[in-house]
């Protein structure tokens, strides 16, 4: 009797209490884990149970609600406590469907709660996924009617939430009368025309509403009850419009989409890009899908007008057969339509045409076989005559595609170059973008040949039974099976895989070796071809070509041997930190990424091994997935064993936000609860496995100033937490607390030893953890903790596995590891660990060596810079022998793609900038050896810098040549500056000793004249005192003067080198004849140079130029950059501006014209520049119902953040481009304008548009006199647009009030000539400094009465900002009732509370406000509830202040415990 009360209890109570209006008994249930512990025994209902009573209970809280019977406080509280345990329920049955699958196959479960679970998925999409799953099993009749009601239902979902992708495919599964509603459905659904545009706009959309046609014809062609009139029509448009969008394509001359491209990174861009998105896949795809749908033209309900349509598909056949097969097809389904179409004779499109385009073909199949090997599961199109070699292996396809990229980037521009021109991939791994451990091509190992040549026959043969030859070594050894593993990696060949497997099978089975060896032997190769296709990024192909029966006949221990050895968390690189997100990514998984590419090949002993260490896997994303490959192939007991789990995530992290919140929202007299929640954050805290939120939370608290890292880490708690985090997780934290040491000057030593003991790299050699901790943490390292880095530097692998940084146009720190990291911490070394560094970067390739070098030459002492000194000058001596080759080309190790030419020019410039760092501490044999290489440098610039250096610590008793090499350094520096006149600082650092050696030249000069005619007072003679002088005295004043110095014609007899007339140009330039032209030349050489990279060197002229010379200059630049006005952009206006105060007063106004030929305000409609300008308002200051950027899904992805604002940048540059830079150049100009030049320019803005005429009055505001008072008036009222007048007043408050205008009168009638709600409400928001914050705020409230929803919720996203007075909030909660929707109340609270009112204040006294209001509190709370932990927690941390603003807190408290109670203390299963 008392079990049958029980069970009448678990059933019956709740709904009993709910109809009779008990709601306080039915919350007590949930109070505790009691209720849910009586129905978990409970093996039929069991979590339905619960989960049916959980929602009347949420019903009967809607019922008090709109009775009135709870104060708001309390309902919150308890609608809050519900939210939490319907989300805590939701993920304790977000069971993975493979799980599920695997419990239905088993018996474990029955259909109905297989179908309970999967109806609780909060997902459509999973819904519908588990719904085919569970259809391609074998169900019996009656759980297969349920399952097909569930999967049918889904297609009658709000539209936004169609699953439509996996609708499609399950459509197969349904009974002909859903199969066809089904379609019907679908046809409202979004379409692409085929896959991966699809599937980025299923993302984009973040559901799986959009269907692939390509999908659609498939599925039309199997199942007929699909081929529905709508469904057939919107499939057909769809791959119409792109088939003429790709026709339209062709038909225009086929331009080299690689021209630019510099790296093989951007040809792999290029080609990624193209191969998964473009034409290439698209074109082929859309015509076959066409060709199919045709016999379905039928069903079309408009075939007329389908003729023209695909005659216009024509530029997409490549070829007349082509043409002549698509034609066909979809004429003779317009026939069956009844519909005559003659196809027109097929031309040639002009794509297809250019001889790039092969080669471009070509190339994109080695991309796309690269892809297929890589895990890219879809189906490969590969074009008609572009298969000479079937599928190759990983490593072939690899190969083949970085020899068409590298003859890409080594192109001839003759249109020639294309397919047939192949550069041999030179012989470096780095080159590579993985590691790939795979032989070289048949044709290489050919060319080759031993000292004994073998037959290629002979060759195969050995190769294909070395593993047999192994297998009898350990069988006549008597060594155990074991034995063999350590033989495998020899005898495997990757190339000759399946023939290895298979011999070795034969063998066995003949008994010409042992079987378990044999299978042993087959598993270890396996083994091996796994491990390689794993390294290369291509694990779900690793054994494509390998027969199913010899993968059975192996012994896998070796391959689990393997996989359960993998990483169980993300695999990073370098590019990991840019893409970061709060979910794991269970795709980048080492070891889920293997086991997926294995797991149809497991039986149950080996699936069974594979659970029991996923369970162990401490990660619950990670282990749900790999449990969901795993359990469609366990046995009953370990399938239950499995449903026993605990299936909800960590939700630590989350919690603590959460907690955090709740306590922001507490009283000023709410100290003590403040700190009890605090507390519990803290603990919380405990249970958090991310890194960086670990860190987050415990050095910043609401308590007050953010905690130390040495106070923290001085808990011995905080260190004991991070250990036990996973290694990507406890280099995060590491790295945080280095972050934050900035408090403590030097990093905590407990923080570093903890740093130093992390793993060095990767399995794959793509990330470093403790590389990149050390590198986060370098510039906060004390001497002795630089020495202990470096000793653990010192450990790390050289370089990273991700290829050539220089091939793939990357950083070189993403090459060397440990080169990175020594260079990060040289600046803290003393300096005996700088010398250890030294010692290590002399043996470093080029690429390397000169960064770090660079870095050490900034604190070297004097024995260490001779030390680099020395070391570069030997390096830059080997590099002047080598010979011309093309590029590519190896030099010390590395891979170099300039040209030998190019190559030793960058090494020139690394060297003077490495000797110029330290020429102060070189002795004066080294500095004279650093200028004879100064003067022998052929590139222009170093030698100037690298002189001007030398020439500043340059000693008396040093054996230099001053003269020579200041003249050396000048000429190099004109020649610098003639190309880039903004590095006139060259000329400007070498005038001191130009000067001095001039002066010396001059002062010879003088005593020659003076000597011989006292009172002469000139340096040069004039003809008359020149035809004095006797023969030898004419012979030295020409050698003084320097005119000897000049070549003279004919008396070359052959063509001077660069060389030569650069050192006669040095010998010449310090005389007194250049010295007395160098100005005019300087003048003639700034006025012939680049007029944009002029523009730089303008403010600096006065140091270079006397004054009548300078102003020479810089008038005919200004008027010059008039006629090249179009190519200055807003640097280079901003450079102009700081000229201005180098010009006389009477001069500034030359700039004017300037102006005037800026490009212009591109001028759209007043309207439209109105709606940009005022919605912008709206979106900046309507952030306030944003959510907080921490809780987004992207709110780690620097990526993302840096895209977002760039967007943000962007829309604002365009809401406001009427502030054109024109606009932006006359206000920088205005402060250092005359009255007169004043007047100037306001007449030049009378031809602006209205809106930027505007813009630039504001700009000369600041300018006129109080005088001008009539004048300002007067060009107000003379602009016509409302727009331009709000403008003027807005960004003109602080200056027209002083000129006695009466600007509130504007203002208001400004305001009056705008007709929408929004735009008067913005109009007032920018008058608030006229009109005063009373009066904006009454006419923004007054236009939010009469606005719609979305517009009200706009304009009070402003009262709310500016209507800070109890007064003004009292009013605004009044305008929450006039809202129609529950969404937009909510809205409002949210908006409202998160500007600090008290919510109380909208609900008032009760009535219908309270109902109407806490009702749109439940129901988005409800919504929220049906979301996993992990999201409902951050969704209820980001829209928290809704909760705070109704609780007060000694409720707040409650919620918190509430939290703590239900996520940690309740017996969850």
């Amino acid at each position: 009797m008392t079990g049958v009360l029980d069970d009448f209890g678990l059933t019956r109570m709740v709904p009993l209490l709910h109809a009779t209006g008990q709601s306080d008994r039915i919350h007590w249930l949930f109070e505790s884990d009691w209720w849910l512990m009586k129905h978990l025994g409970d093996r039929e209902l069991g979590w339905s149970g619960y989960a049916s009573d959980l929602s009347l209970a949420f019903d009967s809280l809607a019922q008090d609600i709109k009775a009135g019977k709870a104060r708001a406080g309390e309902t919150v509280l308890r609608l809050s406590r519900l939210c939490l345990v319907r989300s805590a329920l939701a993920a304790a049955t977000d069971i993975p469907e493979g799980v599920l699958l695997g419990a239905l196959r088993t018996g474990a479960w029955q259909d109905k709660r297989v179908t309970s679970t999967i109806e609780r998925y909060a997902d459509r999409g999973r819904q519908a996924s588990a719904c085919v799953s569970m259809l391609s099993t074998g169900l019996d009749a009656s759980g297969r009617t349920a399952v097909q009601r569930t999967l049918a239902s889904l297609a009658f979902v709000r539209p936004d939430d169609v699953p439509a992708a996996e609708l499609l495919r399950g459509v197969p599964f349904l009974n002909a009368p859903d199969q066809r509603a089904v379609a019907d459905r679908l046809a409202l659904c979004p379409m692409a025309p085929h896959g991966p545009s699809a599937l980025w706009q299923r993302r984009a959309r973040g559901g799986g509403g959009v269907l692939d046609a390509t999908d659609v014809v498939t599925t039309m062609v199997a199942v007929p009850e699909t081929r529905r009139p709508a469904l057939v029509r919107k499939t057909v448009d769809t791959l119409l419009e792109e088939a003429i969008r790709i026709s339209r394509n062709a038909m225009v001359e086929y331009q080299d989409p690689l021209r630019s491209a510099s790296s093989l990174n951007d040809v792999m861009a290029a080609d990624l890009t193209e191969s998964t998105y473009g034409d290439y896949v698209a074109r082929p795809q859309v015509l076959s899908s066409l060709v199919a749908v045709a016999s379905f033209l039928s069903a079309y309900p408009d075939p007329g007008r389908l003729p023209s349509a695909f005659a216009d598909c024509m530029g997409c056949a490549a070829s007349a057969e082509e043409w002549a097969k698509f034609s066909a097809a979809c004429a003779a389904g317009l026939h069956e339509a009844g519909v005559h179409w003659q196809p027109s004779v097929h031309r040639q499109a002009a794509r297809y045409t250019s001889p790039f385009w092969p080669r471009d073909q070509d190339r994109l199949w080695w991309q796309q076989q690269l892809q297929s090997k890589m895990g890219n599961r879809r189906e490969v199109h590969i074009p008609q005559d572009e298969d000479p070699i079937g599928w190759p292996t990983l490593g072939a396809a690899r190969h083949g595609w970085v020899q068409r990229a590298l003859a890409v980037l080594n192109r001839s521009d003759s249109p020639s170059a294309h397919a047939d021109t192949v550069v041999e991939e030179p012989h470096v791994p780095e080159v590579s973008p993985r590691r790939v451990d795979a032989p070289e091509p048949e044709t290489e190992r050919e060319a080759a040949p031993g000292p004994e040549a073998e037959s290629l026959l002979m060759d195969v043969v050995k190769r294909g039974t070395a593993p047999i030859v192994a297998v009898m070594v350990v069988a006549a050894s008597g060594a155990p099976p074991e034995m063999i593993d350590g033989l495998m990696p020899e005898a495997f060949d990757d190339e000759y895989l399946t023939l290895q497997l298979l011999n070795l099978a034969n063998a066995a089975a003949d008994a010409q070796v042992p079987p378990e060896l044999a299978r042993r032997a087959m598993g270890g190769l396996l083994r091996h071809a796994l491990e390689s296709a794993h390294l290369a990024r291509g694990a779900a192909g690793a054994w494509a070509d390998v027969d199913a029966e010899l993968i059975v006949a192996a012994d896998l221990t070796p391959v689990l041997d393997f996989v359960l050895g993998l990483p169980t968390e993300p695999e990073r690189d370098h590019a990991s930190p840019l893409f970061e997100s709060y979910d794991v990514r269970v795709q980048d998984v080492p070891m889920l990424t293997v086991l997926e590419a294995i797991a149809e090949h497991l039986d149950k002993t080996s699936a069974v091994r594979v659970t029991d260490a996923l369970l162990a896997v401490p990660s619950t994303p990670v282990r749900n997935r790999g449990l969901d490959l795993m359990a469609p192939r366990l046995p009953r007991e370990v399938v239950e064993r499995v449903l026993a789990l605990n299936w909800r995530p960590a939700d630590a992290r989350e919690q603590v936000w959460a907690l955090r919140e709740i306590a922001a929202g507490c009283s000023s007299d709410g100290a003590d609860v403040r700190k009890l929640i605090e507390g519990m954050a803290l603990e919380a805290a405990d249970g958090i496995e991310d890194g960086w939120a670990y860190v987050d939370t415990l050095l910043h608290t609401n308590d007050g100033e953010p905690s130390s890292a040495a106070a923290t880490v001085a808990r011995p708690e905080v260190l004991a937490t991070v250990r036990r985090l996973s290694v990507n997780n406890r280099a995060d934290a590491l790295r945080g607390l280095s972050h934050h040491a900035d408090r403590d000057t030097i990093v905590p030593a407990a923080v570093l030893e903890e740093i130093l003991k992390l793993p060095g790299m990767n399995a794959s050699g793509t990330y470093s953890w403790r590389g990149t901790a050390l590198v986060a943490c370098a510039g906060l390292l004390d001497a002795s903790m630089a020495g202990a880095a470096l000793d653990s530097a010192m450990e790390l692998p050289e370089r990273f596995t991700t290829g050539s940084s220089q091939a793939w146009g990357h950083d070189w720190t993403t090459e060397f590891l440990r080169a990175a990291v020594v260079n990060a911490l040289v600046p803290a070394m003393a300096p005996s660990d700088a010398r250890r560094a030294f010692d290590y970067a002399r043996t470093l390739p080029y690429i390397a060596r000169e960064p770090v070098f660079r870095t050490l030459a900034e604190t070297a002492d004097p024995p260490l810079a001779s030390l680099l000194f020395d070391h570069t000058v030997e390096r830059y001596q080997t590099y002047l022998l080598l010979e011309d080759s093309p590029p590519p080309s190896v030099i010390e190790q590395a891979l170099c793609m300039d040209t030998t030419a190019m190559f030793q020019m960058h090494r020139q410039v690394q060297t003077a900038e490495i000797i110029a760092a330290i020429v102060d501490r070189l002795n004066g044999e080294r500095r004279a050896v650093a200028a004879e290489m100064a003067m022998g440098f052929s590139a222009t610039g170093p030698c100037a810098w690298l002189g001007a250096a030398i020439l500043k610590h340059l000693a008396e008793d040093d054996h230099v040549d001053a003269a020579l090499l200041t003249g050396m350094a000048l000429v190099d520096a004109y020649s610098y500056v003639a190309s880039d006149p903004a590095r006139i600082d060259l000329l400007i650092d070498l005038l001191p000793h130009t000067e001095r050696h001039a002066a010396a030249e001059q002062a010879a000069l003088t005593r020659f004249v003076a000597s011989r005619f006292p009172d002469f007072e000139e340096l040069f003679l004039d003809e008359a005192h020149g035809r004095l002088l006797e023969a030898d005295e004419q012979s030295e004043y020409i050698r003084l003067t320097g005119m000897d110095r000049l070549p003279r014609q004919g008396e070359d007899e052959h063509d001077p080198t660069e060389a030569e007339l650069r050192a006669r140009a040095a010998m010449w330039i310090l005389s007194p004849i250049a010295h007395r032209q160098r100005d005019e030349f300087l003048k003639a050489l700034l006025l012939e140079s680049p007029v944009t990279s002029r523009v730089r060197a303008l403010s600096r002229l006065s140091e270079v130029l006397p004054e009548e010379l300078h102003g020479t200059v810089l008038t005919e630049s200004i008027q010059e950059l008039v006629r090249h006005a179009h190519l200055l952009g807003d640097d280079d206006l901003a450079e102009l501006a700081k000229v201005v105060e180098h010009l006389p007063t009477s001069d500034r106004g030359l700039f004017l014209p300037l102006v005037t030929e800026l490009p212009a305000f591109d001028a759209t409609s007043a309207e439209e520049v109105e709606a940009e300008a005022l919605e912008e308002i709206y979106h900046d200051w309507g952030r306030i119902l944003r959510p907080h950027p921490k809780y987004a899904d992207i709110g780690r992805s620097v990526a993302a953040q840096e895209l977002g604002n760039r967007f943000q940048r962007e829309r604002f540059r365009k809401s406001y481009h009427f502030v054109t830079p024109r606009v932006r150049f006359l206000a920088a100009l205005a402060p250092h304008l005359s009255q007169g030049d004043i007047t100037d320019a306001l007449h030049i803005l009378r031809d602006f548009p209205e809106a930027e005429r505007a813009s630039g009055l504001v700009a000369l505001l600041p300018m006129f006199a109080k005088g001008n008072a009539r004048l300002v008036r007067a060009e107000i009222d003379a602009l016509e647009s409302r727009f331009a007048r709000l403008w003027v007043l807005w960004q003109g408050q602080g200056n027209l009030g002083g000129m006695g205008i009466d600007v509130t009168a504007r203002a208001e009638a400004v305001i009056a000539s705008f007709e929408t709600p929004t735009a008067k409400g913005a109009a007032a928001l920018l008058m608030v400094g006229h009109l005063g914050v009373n009066r904006a705020f009454d006419i923004i409230l007054e236009q939010a009465r009469r606005a719609g929803d979305d517009d009200r919720l706009k304009l009070m996203s402003l009262a709310v900002r500016i209507g800070q007075e109890t007064g003004h909030r009292e009013r605004l909660s009044c305008l929450v009732m006039q809202l129609s929707s529950p969404e937009a109340q909510f809205q409002a609270m949210l908006m409202f509370g998160r500007s600090g009112m008290h919510l109380h204040d909208c609900v008032g006294a009760g009535g219908e406000s309270a109902v109407a209001l806490l009702s749109a509190v439940h129901r988005r709370f409800s919504e929220l509830s049906r979301l996993p932990p992990v999201r409902f927690l951050r969704a209820l941390a980001g829209e928290m202040a809704v909760v705070n603003g109704f609780l007060d807190d000694s409720e707040r408290l409650m919620l918190a415990r509430s939290i703590r109670q239900v996520f940690n203390q309740w017996r969850w299963p």
